[in-house]
C-alpha cells in the first residue's frame, strides 16, 4: 500500500509538472536572415524602415546578422528595433585564423550584448587538401573559439550546412564535432540534412540536446531549391512540434535564399510557423 501511493504521488507530481510547464512555456519567436529584410525592400523598390515594420507585422521580432552578406543594412535594421538573434561568422578556418573575420565577429556580439549566439562557419576545403586534413587544421581554431564563448557567454554552434566543399556539415561531421568540443552546439537547418541525403527527423533525435537556434528551411521535391516553409517537402511542421513539445523556445529563424518574391515567401512562412507553434502549444 505504501509503495502505491508512493508511485501515485510520484505520477500527480509529474502530472502537476507537465501542466505547469506547459502554462508557462513560451512557444519560439520568429526571426529571418538580416538580408532578406533589404532584399525585401530592393524588389518591392522601398525604404528599408517600411520592409522591417511589414516583418514585425507578421510577427517577426530578431534578425540573423550574416556578416558574409552585410553591407551594413544589419546596423539599420536593428537601430529600426529589431533583435540581434545570432551572428553567423564565415570562418577561413582551413588556411588560416582569420583573425579579421574572428574579431569582427567578437566586436559585434561585444556591442550586441543580447545576442548570446555565434554560428560558426568554419570555412571551405582549399584546393588541394582533403576534407581531413582541412578539418585537422581548423580544430584548434574552432578550440579558441568556442573556449571565448563559453568565457564571454556566447553559445558558439555549428550548422547542417549544405556544401560539398564545407569542412564540417553532414551528420557524422557534425557527430566528430560534438564528441572533440563538448560545448559546442547545433544551429539546426531544416533543410540542409536533405542536401546530404539525410533526414532532418533522425537528426534532431540524436542532436536534440545540441540545438541552440533554427534555421527554418523548406525545399521543393522536385528541384530541391529553397520554398517557403510549409510548401515544400521538408517535414518542418514535424520538426518544429517536435522541438517546441520538447521545450525549445529560441529562435526560428525563416530562410528564403534564392526567392524572386521574397516578401510574399517570408510573409507566407511566418503565417505558417505561427499556425504551427500556436496548434502545437494548445496540444
Amino acid at each position: 500500500m505504501r509503495k502505491m501511493k508512493t508511485r501515485t504521488a510520484f505520477f500527480l507530481g509529474a502530472a502537476i509538472s507537465v501542466m505547469c510547464l506547459g502554462a508557462f512555456a513560451r512557444p519560439p519567436h520568429l526571426a529571418v536572415f538580416h538580408h532578406h529584410i533589404a532584399d525585401m525592400a530592393k524588389q518591392r523598390g522601398v525604404p528599408l524602415a517600411q520592409a522591417v515594420e511589414a516583418v514585425k507585422s507578421w510577427g517577426i521580432e530578431g534578425i540573423d546578422v550574416f556578416a558574409a552578406l552585410d553591407g551594413g543594412e544589419s546596423g539599420q535594421i536593428l537601430a529600426a528595433g529589431m533583435k540581434p538573434t545570432v551572428y553567423i561568422l564565415t570562418a577561413d578556418f582551413g588556411k588560416s585564423d582569420d583573425a579579421a573575420s574572428v574579431e569582427k565577429a567578437k566586436a559585434f556580439l561585444q556591442a550586441n550584448k543580447d545576442c548570446k549566439r555565434l554560428m560558426l562557419v568554419p570555412g571551405f576545403i582549399p584546393e588541394g587538401m582533403t576534407r581531413e586534413a582541412a578539418w585537422e587544421a581548423a580544430k584548434p581554431r574552432i578550440a579558441r573559439l568556442v573556449d571565448w564563448g563559453a568565457a564571454n557567454g556566447v553559445e558558439v554552434g555549428m550548422e547542417d550546412f549544405d556544401s560539398n566543399k564545407i569542412i564540417a556539415g553532414s551528420t557524422g561531421h557534425l557527430r566528430e564535432a560534438f564528441r572533440v568540443f563538448p560545448r559546442l552546439g547545433h544551429v539546426l537547418d531544416t533543410g540542409n540534412y536533405a542536401f546530404w541525403g539525410e533526414r532532418v527527423e533522425e537528426a534532431l533525435r540524436e542532436f536534440r540536446g545540441k540545438v541552440m537556434h533554427v534555421h527554418v528551411k523548406d525545399r521543393d521535391a522536385e528541384s530541391s531549391r529553397p520554398v517557403p516553409a510549409g510548401s515544400g517537402a521538408m517535414p518542418i511542421a514535424a520538426v518544429v512540434g517536435e522541438l517546441v513539445r520538447t521545450g525549445y523556445d529560441g529562435w526560428l529563424t525563416i530562410e528564403c535564399f534564392g526567392s524572386t518574391n521574397i516578401w510574399e515567401d517570408v510573409s507566407r512562412a511566418a503565417a505558417y510557423l505561427k499556425g504551427v507553434t500556436d496548434a502545437t502549444a494548445k496540444e
